[in-house]
């Protein structure tokens, strides 16, 4: 089993325990050494996050499975994926650790739950990943923001 799948495992088993209603989206985009680019899925919007899927209090949830050690970098799309979510007042949420998915859910829906819908979004945007992937590259999300 992959390192990701791994993870997708454990995250998965924590929202069943916690009453969630997640389905898992392949959105894959493989590269294509041949064309030196992505190729993108035709069954899926490319940058749809991993796990979609409703909270038991009714929020949109989208969050983004990485490899241990491999969380501070997505792909250009599923950053604006969840940023829309975000700025949509979903959770949305890049993660490499169950833990981390518990207590960012906690904080989040505490300041929801207290009406600070600001905060709550500024909170999940200043924990996605500062770092983008397009291409073969990583740089900096502010050079697409």
């Amino acid at each position: 089993m992959t390192p990701e799948k791994q993870v997708e495992q454990s995250v998965r088993f924590w929202l069943m325990k916690n009453n969630f209603s997640v389905e898992v989206f392949d959105a894959k985009a493989t590269f294509s050494k041949a064309h030196n680019m992505y190729k993108k899925s035709q069954s899926m919007k490319e940058g749809v996050s991993d796990l979609v899927g409703v909270s038991p209090q009714g929020y949109f949830v989208a969050v983004e499975l990485k490899a241990p050690k491999k969380e501070k970098v997505c792909r250009l799309k599923q950053y604006h994926y969840l940023r829309a979510k975000i700025a949509s007042n979903g959770f949305g949420l890049v993660v490499s650790d169950v833990s981390f998915l518990s207590e960012t859910w906690k904080s989040w829906l505490n300041l929801r739950l207290e009406n600070k819908e600001k905060e709550a979004r500024d909170f999940l945007l200043s924990l996605l990943p500062k770092k983008v992937q397009v291409g073969k590259r990583i740089v900096m999300i502010e050079n697409f923001t």
